[in-house]
């Protein structure tokens, strides 16, 4: 979030500065939730959890990026599919 706050202030001192965690389906969400809580209240709206799966039903249906929908189906992690895709 450090890092996200920088980067909004080299922009322009007004600009908010947002996070999103990008994980796998069903993990780090205790994670997520204990961090939204570390959160000033004004700033929980701005830190999101995404996962790989919901990227990939985004792309699903678009042709263009078919290569891309590949990788997420191929990808593995120790050998064992990475994604419930």
């Amino acid at each position: 979030m450090i890092f996200a706050e920088w980067m909004a202030a080299a922009d322009h001192p007004r600009t908010k500065a947002y996070h999103v965690n990008l994980v796998r389906e069903g993990y780090e969400v205790k994670t997520a939730q204990e961090f939204s809580g570390l959160l000033h209240e004004k700033s929980q709206d701005r830190f999101q959890q995404f996962t790989w799966e919901q990227i990939y039903r985004l792309i699903e249906l678009q042709p263009r990026l078919d290569r891309l929908q590949k990788y997420l189906q191929t990808k593995t992690a120790g050998l064992k599919k990475a994604f419930r895709i």
